[in-house]
């Protein structure tokens, strides 16, 4: 529980008169673990148990023997049953409702300033699914603290009572400014997400960024980049065909992977150009681009001749499909792992195993490098690495007004930059590293401002992502 001590202690900083989190430094990956990804998965399930089920907060720590443990249990259970009703009185949290005062939100919006706007529903939090806006709150607030912290810009979170696509955009237009600052999509269930950010994209002057799709298809990109290094050119198999794999996967080829021979499968099997079932319209569009030998079958079939496999499937206890050491040997040679699923990486044997352990497992078993989105492992592959650079290139630097695919592609080569020699415990820099932001931020606001050119602003544009 000593990371929920963490949590509490990054909301209860002493805050800017605007309420943004620029106070706040995550001075180590074990914070950042603690405080982000795994940890505040815990905290939200916590959370969405409260909020649901109004249990008797006792039942937390009614298996634990020992009567001081179980009282600091029940002491951060009640801390967490506060701080989800509490977090709605600062400027970090924003509810925004059917019923909430529109007019009274945009003024207190307008008076934090310029910002990053996390923006969520709530349906898609990483490993606990629709768990709902207030449950999934805590993740939200961790990326602002990061957003803050690491680019010292001011980042506020806006958590929708709404889910439906295009009374979520409604809701935003209303209350957002017509231009400035930075949009950060968060946790929309699929394929809502691609939904909400193509509409709201075209109806306002500021740059939208899915960090599902965008953020992890930059990192993902940066780590294959210096990953190239040990194995060459990359055929890469994908498990799970959501907005984040499908976002990867376009980045990818933008910046230079042959699609056709990419493999991508949902829970129905491999995508292909004649499958019609458990179709949408961002899956039949990159279905037509990849998997050039029309391969059928389960996601297994996806594996044989595979360089790179890149998990970003469901990671629920109930719904995931573990990848082995089985699975390992149906592809080439020394293949890469990445595996995504948070917090639970298709790696793990189990939901509890220790990350360390199935990481030295692959490594054992012949992988030429393993990944996974988590900070407290080697090669950790975590969007930090990229959404606070971006926002502060796009919002802040760049005043952009919409984001392109190639930016991402400038974002990831920037960040594979900056990493010397690679090893198979080292193909990506630190989420940490302090040279990230600076460096990308400057190269991605240096790319919008040459992409750009005399193009006037204020027209609406939708984001050719």
């Amino acid at each position: 529980m000593e990371f929920v001590d963490t949590y509490l202690n990054a909301i209860h900083y002493p805050c800017y008169p605007a309420g943004d989190a620029r106070s706040v430094r995550i001075p180590s990956l074990k914070v950042l673990a603690e405080v982000y990804t795994p940890g505040v998965g815990f905290i939200c399930n916590v959370i969405k148990h409260l909020l649901w089920e109004s249990i008797d907060l006792r039942l937390f720590a009614a298996d634990i023997a020992d009567d001081r443990a179980r009282q600091s249990v029940l002491f951060r259970a009640n801390a967490l049953y506060s701080l989800a009703k509490a977090l709605s009185h600062t400027n970090l949290i924003i509810p925004v409702g059917r019923s909430s005062n529109l007019h009274a939100i945009r003024d207190k919006i307008a008076a934090i300033g310029k910002a990053v706007y996390i923006i969520t529903d709530g349906t898609a939090i990483p490993g606990l699914g629709d768990i709902g806006p207030q449950a999934g709150a805590p993740v939200m607030t961790g990326k602002a603290i990061l957003i803050s912290g690491l680019a010292d810009i001011p980042a506020i979170s806006l958590i929708l009572d709404e889910t439906a696509p295009d009374k979520v955009v409604d809701l935003l237009t209303r209350i957002l400014p017509e231009r400035g600052g930075s949009i950060n999509l968060e946790d929309l269930s699929s394929p809502h997400s691609f939904e909400v950010e193509r509409k709201l994209q075209e109806c306002i002057d500021i740059p939208v960024f899915d960090d599902d799709q965008w953020g992890t298809g930059i990192v993902v990109a940066a780590a294959l980049i210096n990953g190239a290094k040990l194995l060459g050119e990359l055929v890469v198999h994908f498990q799970g065909a959501g907005a984040g794999a499908i976002g990867v996967a376009l980045i990818l080829i933008a910046a230079g992977v042959n699609p056709g021979t990419m493999q991508m499968a949902d829970s129905r099997g491999l995508l292909h150009a004649g499958r019609t079932f458990g179709m949408n319209e961002e899956k039949r569009q990159l279905a037509a681009m990849i998997n050039a030998e029309g391969r059928t079958g389960d996601w297994e079939n996806g594996l044989r001749g595979a360089d790179i496999y890149i998990g970003l499937s469901a990671a629920e206890a109930d719904r995931r499909t573990s990848f082995t050491p089985k699975h390992l040997l149906m592809m080439n040679d020394r293949p890469g792992i990445i595996s995504l699923a948070n917090p639970a990486p298709e790696i793990l044997a189990t939901v509890d195993e220790d990350i360390c352990m199935a990481y030295e497992r692959f490594l054992d078993s012949g992988a030429a490098f393993v990944c996974t989105g988590r900070s407290d492992a080697p090669n950790g592959v975590n969007n930090v690495l990229g959404f606070p650079a971006i926002h502060k290139a796009g919002g802040f630097l760049a005043n952009a007004t919409s984001y392109q695919r190639s930016d991402s592609v400038v974002a990831a080569r920037a960040i594979a930059s900056l990493l010397g020699e690679c090893t198979a415990n080292r193909i990506i820099v630190d989420p940490l590293d302090p040279r990230v932001v600076p460096v990308v931020s400057e190269a991605g606001a240096a790319a919008i401002r040459e992409r750009r050119g005399g193009q006037p602003r204020g027209s609406g544009r939708s984001a050719a992502h």
